[in-house]
């Protein structure tokens, strides 16, 4: 990318009436994000012009929480399209963990000025806001979750043949497993044995489990799983590493891609509908016990139940035998 680029962009920036030093380092990371991807540069150059039109062009220098509660409150009253629901909550996403985030860090590397002592806004305030705030918005959208349907999970499948290898992966582990994204790429290659068809895995950092817990897939998913293994670098840690690093991919990356797939192929869908998804089917198509799906799906077993599975020491064979029985793609 050139720097007759960058004058162009803080040519238009300057005309949107966007304030200096805002404005040299902002074009500075929209240049950047433009060698990367074009989708990456328009999601998070629209969340932060939507952020300056809420405050009246406010330099971020001066920026505050409440100017943050603003934006919130301005990205509230846009008539988002009933087709997009989670329209407002992807642009909050995009506002607090790439945009702003990545904008801020830039500007405390480029200028001295975030470089005082009362400086009213991080990167570090701002996530925690932030991730009170999606709390709250998962919660709100937790009831408008839905199954996918056969159709759309064999045309999700199929298409992602289309894709790069680790993608098709991903998916199937997601669909079969029922995984969170967040355990799904912090699997470790030497937690996983594919002849016993069983993946160990638990979120690394800053998650709620601690420690390993156990997924099982069909025997097809397995072989693909090792096929795709072979690809691997020799000393790889991670099922699906980064490509910039020693360590396993990023969120966003995985978010990244499921989002663009989703709309390349007109059927929208959450790595979150495929967990949903394979409980609902237990349930529907296996008539699979509440406890049973639960105890399947990592999660405490409640109920009369409880005791049972606590004082019982499933081996691995048992555990393997039930997500057989009760598999509802099989």
């Amino acid at each position: 990318m050139s720097s007759d680029y960058r004058g162009v962009l803080a040519g238009v920036l300057e005309n949107l009436g966007i304030p200096d030093p805002d404005r040299t380092c902002l074009a500075m990371y929209l240049e950047g994000l433009k060698e990367n991807s074009d989708n990456t540069f328009d999601g998070s150059a629209h969340a932060i012009f939507d952020f300056y039109n809420a405050t009246n062009f406010k330099s971020i220098t001066i920026m505050t929480l409440d100017d943050i509660n603003a934006y919130i409150d301005f990205l509230k009253a846009q008539p988002w399209k009933e087709t997009v629901k989670d329209g407002y909550q992807r642009r909050v996403k995009a506002w607090f963990h790439r945009a702003m985030k990545d904008f801020a860090a830039r500007k405390i590397m480029i200028t001295d000025w975030f470089a005082y002592v009362d400086n009213p806004f991080s990167a570090r305030k701002a996530k925690k806001h932030a991730d009170s705030m999606q709390i709250t918005i998962d919660m709100d959208n937790k009831e408008n979750i839905k199954a996918l349907t056969d159709a759309e999970l064999d045309t999700i499948i199929n298409m992602s043949k289309l894709k790069a290898k680790w993608f098709q992966i991903l998916l199937l582990i997601l669909k079969y497993t029922g995984m969170r994204v967040s355990e799904a790429i912090t699997i470790r290659l030497k937690n996983m044995d594919m002849k016993e068809r069983v993946i160990g895995t638990g979120v690394v950092r800053n998650g709620r489990k601690s420690g390993k817990v156990l997924f099982f897939v069909p025997a097809h998913v397995a072989t693909e799983i090792k096929s795709y293994t072979i690809l691997l670098e020799k000393n790889e840690e991670w099922l699906f590493p980064a490509k910039i690093s020693r360590n396993y991919m990023p969120r966003s990356t995985a978010d990244s891609a499921i989002l663009n797939f989703s709309r390349k192929i007109s059927v929208k869908f959450s790595s979150h509908q495929f967990r949903h998804t394979l409980i609902k089917n237990r349930e529907i198509k296996k008539h699979c016990p509440s406890h049973i799906n639960e105890f399947l799906q990592n999660q405490e077993v409640t109920g009369t139940q409880a005791q049972f599975y606590r004082e019982r020491n499933f081996t691995l064979r048992d555990r393997r035998d039930l997500y057989d029985l009760y598999n509802p793609y099989s």
